[in-house]
This record gives structure tokens, C-alpha cells and sequence, in this order.
């Protein structure tokens, strides 16, 4: 089944939903329109059975007040968003590059940029046999002398072997600040602004885009009066952490961008660590629920004794790491566990939202 996407815009929320299903694994991924968004897989026991959740899941979306876009609409928006580009480029001075859309066609520029502290240059396959198209993200950059500019601009190099692939990866090194020549593209398919590489200038130094370096590689952390401190990893996007219980470690992660975005996920989480003896014991619950009979299977293949169910909950135990987030205003989490003796070499997952609580547990 091709990709089903979904856009909610309702003056406060700007979000997508995607799914697909093939055979009897479905993938969606979902997040705030313009990112790349979260991905989940999921498999079924049949085809049939993951394309009746599909069309469960697509009704509760609609519900919700999403709306499918067609591929059509897609690629309409997509043509307006050029065509208004193209327009704020004719329309702007040749002066001054003040922004993506300011960068003229069918000119070779001098750009100085600070590569994303949290990622690298990398490299996909082109379709074409031994070559690559290499891309590095700019979080700040000047062209032609002109003003700070911080917003994010993609730098391509199409066609690479894979030679020089590894040697653009090492010159576009993260949190570098280089000099380079490079064209607007002519095709604008990605998700950010690109210009394609033309000359590498080298490694050089400048006021300004030294200040952003050095902001974005300030510590950010939150200390919060429940969970604690926590820090932002700026490559996962994400705040971490750890609790502990009854004299164990639990790691805590909460998916957010932002100080603000953590800050609404803990607050909402509280309450289920407030309520943590409960709510563990929810977790032992779903969890025996769904795995027990699957952990018996295993333990007569293995020739071992079958566990009777308060021995199985002796062993599991409580979880090990505890993952929150929201989606559409809600927050949902993930408990993971881990115990080799019930599950061998696999972690087993709970997910569940405040609202409804634990719904399902499975192997990871």
C-alpha cells in the first residue's frame, strides 16, 4: 500500500500523519509539518489484521480533524512554494542575501557557513551505479559578504564517487565553519533551501557565525523538581535523563526539540510517577498479559521449566526505561524491560497513553 498522508492546520497545531502497509507490517510516522517527524513499525499476525488497524488508525485521525492530502495537492503546494521563492528572488535587491529566498539563479557565489553542530555531511545512493549525492546542513551562513543568515541551507554535490564522498564528509565535519563557491539549485526538492557545491574554500574564522557556534554548544538542561536533571541532545533532538527506584536506575527520555515542549511532556508525565507503584504494577501486568504464553514457548524449546505467573512477575520486575512524548496534545509513553531469563536477549516494550494507560506490550 503506498503512503497515506494526513496534515491537521487548526490555528494552533501545523502536523502530519503518514502510513503504509506492506504485507503484515505497517510504518507511520508523524510530527509537525517540515521536520522528518518520528517513525513507528508495527507487525500483525496477517496482512488482513494490519490492514484492518490501518483503517482503524485512519479513522481516528479523521476524527481528530485531519485531512488526507493527495499527492496532487502535494505537488502544488510544493510548485507554489517555488513559484513564491521565485517571485521574493526577482522582486528582492541584488544587493543584500538576507535569506534562502534572496539567493539569485544561475550565479556563482561565495558562501562562508557553520555546518550543524548535531550532524555531519552524509551521503545517499544517486540511482546511479558507484555514486552518491552528498549533502551537509548549514545552520548559519553569509553570501557574498552580506548579513547573518540563520536559516538552515543544504549544500549538494550530485554524482560522487565514493572517494570523494568520504572526503566531502570530512571537510563538511560538524560544527566546522568553511568557505565554499556554490549555485542556487534548480530543483528545490528538498526539505530545506539548496545550493549545489561548486568549490571547496577550506576551513576559516569568523565573528558572528563563532558567536552561534558557541551558543549552540552551551549545555541545555532542565532541572525539574520530579525527574530531575535533564540534558538536551542536540543529535537525538531529545532530553535525557535518569530515576531511580527502589534502589534501581531508570533512564528517562522525553522527545522534544525544545526547553518548552520538555517542560509541557513533564508536567503531564507527574502524575504517573507520583503513582509509580501503580502504575509499574500496570506495566508487570500488560505485560504478563501478552508474553506470558509466548515466554512459556520459548522455555519448553529450550527444555526448560514452565513458570507459573507470580514467578513470571518476580522476574520481570520493573522496567528499565521510560519514554514520553506527545502526539496531538496527548501524552504517550513507552516502558521497556529487560529480563534474559523470560525474554532471552530481547527488551520487552509497554506503550500507553495518560489518558487510556497501558495498551499493549511487545518484544524489542
Amino acid at each position: 500500500m503506498a503512503a497515506r498522508r494526513f496534515e491537521l492546520n487548526d490555528g494552533n497545531s501545523s502536523k502530519f500523519w503518514e502510513i503504509s502497509q506492506r504485507g503484515s507490517e505497517t510504518k507511520v510516522c508523524f510530527g509537525r509539518i517540515g521536520t522528518n517527524g518520528q517513525t513507528r513499525e508495527k507487525e500483525y499476525e496477517s496482512a488482513a489484521e494490519a490492514h484492518e488497524a490501518v483503517d482503524k488508525l485512519v479513522a481516528g485521525k479523521l476524527k481528530k480533524g485531519y485531512a488526507e492530502v493527495s499527492k496532487a495537492k502535494t505537488a502544488a503546494t510544493i510548485a507554489s512554494t517555488k513559484r513564491t521563492a521565485m517571485k521574493a528572488v526577482s522582486d528582492a535587491k541584488p544587493t543584500v542575501i538576507d535569506s534562502t529566498a534572496a539567493i539569485p539563479k544561475n550565479e556563482t557565489l561565495q558562501f562562508i557557513g557553520l555546518v550543524d553542530p548535531a550532524s555531519s555531511g552524509g551521503g545517499i545512493g544517486s540511482g546511479r551505479a558507484s555514486k552518491w549525492t552528498f549533502s551537509a546542513g548549514l545552520v548559519a551562513w553569509k553570501c557574498e559578504g552580506g548579513p547573518l543568515v540563520r536559516e538552515t541551507l543544504d549544500v549538494i554535490a550530485s554524482n560522487v564517487s565514493e572517494r570523494r564522498l568520504s572526503e566531502l564528509m570530512k571537510k563538511f565535519d560538524r560544527d566546522r565553519i568553511l568557505k565554499f563557491t556554490a549555485k542556487r539549485a534548480r530543483r528545490q526538492t528538498r526539505q530545506y533551501f539548496t545550493v549545489e557545491l561548486v568549490r571547496f574554500g577550506g576551513a576559516v574564522r569568523d565573528k558572528d557565525l563563532s558567536k552561534v557556534r558557541e551558543e549552540l554548544n552551551q549545555p541545555i538542561e532542565i532541572r525539574d523538581r520530579t525527574f530531575g536533571t535533564l540534558q538536551f541532545d542536540r543529535e537525538m533532538t531529545n532530553f535525557t535523563g535518569s530515576l531511580s527506584y527502589r534502589g534501581e536506575e531508570l533512564y528517562l527520555w522525553i522527545e522534544a526539540g525544545t526547553v518548552d515542549e520538555a517542560k509541557a511532556i513533564l508536567e503531564a508525565a507527574r502524575p504517573l510517577w507520583r503513582n509509580r507503584v501503580k502504575w509499574f504494577k500496570q506495566f508487570q501486568e500488560t505485560v504478563c498479559e501478552d508474553m506470558f504464553e509466548q515466554c512459556q514457548d520459548w522455555r519448553e524449546q529450550l527444555d526448560q521449566k514452565p513458570l507459573t505467573r507470580p514467578q513470571f512477575l518476580r522476574l520481570l520486575g520493573n522496567p528499565v526505561g521510560l519514554i514520553f512524548r506527545m502526539e496531538e496534545g496527548e501524552l504517550h509513553y513507552e516502558m521497556t524491560g529487560y529480563e534474559e531469563e523470560l525474554f532471552t536477549d530481547h527488551g520487552v516494550t509497554v506503550l500507553g497513553t495518560l489518558e487510556e494507560g497501558p495498551t499493549e506490550a511487545f518484544l524489542g
